[in-house]
């Protein structure tokens, strides 16, 4: 039985404890039954809270092979996915750009009614894992590339040279 576990970046937990620490705090503020705006506040945030939460379950799976099954659980146990190695077509490899990795592959797993099971980058500390564990069980099924890639390599140059002018504009009218 092999098991291949995700991590949570310090940065996640911070953002999702902080809503929904001050949920709590608006919950027991003395304002709360009195002003429409801070109740409503305090809901925005608990949703916010418990949507990252629910993210964080979704997205970061722990993969468990034990004979001819694969168990995939969430973070906190909330998600379940048990399928017979059989069941899964294979795998693919989809370009992704994020604010964390940058421009990278993920690896994804097909079953056969093509529901897609995803192993964000951000999850695995060491990815390599994920490459290994898809390689050595799965038929490979084809790369997906990034969608309008060539356009935003050639949009990005323009729109910060132009959010430079705007922004040197805006400081010489504030000068002059």
């Amino acid at each position: 039985m092999s098991t291949i576990k995700p991590t949570v970046k310090f940065v996640s937990w911070l953002i999702t404890s902080a809503f929904l620490f001050f949920s709590v705090m608006l919950f027991l503020s003395p304002y709360f039954m009195v002003d429409w705006k801070v109740w409503s506040l305090a809901f925005l945030a608990l949703s916010l809270g418990l949507a990252l939460l629910w993210g964080l379950d979704y997205s970061h799976l722990t993969i468990k092979q034990d004979g001819d099954y694969l168990t995939f659980v969430g973070y906190f146990n909330g998600r379940k996915i048990r399928r017979k190695v059989k069941e899964i077509k294979g795998y693919r490899i989809e370009e992704k750009a994020d604010q964390y990795s940058g421009h990278h592959e993920e690896y994804q797993l097909i079953t056969q009614n093509d529901k897609v099971i995803r192993f964000p980058r951000i999850a695995y500390p060491n990815y390599e894992e994920i490459r290994t564990f898809c390689a050595s069980n799965f038929e490979f099924l084809g790369h997906k590339p990034l969608k309008y890639a060539e356009i935003m390599g050639r949009l990005m140059p323009i729109i910060g040279f132009v959010s430079g002018v705007l922004a040197l504009l805006v400081a010489l009218k504030k000068i002059f």
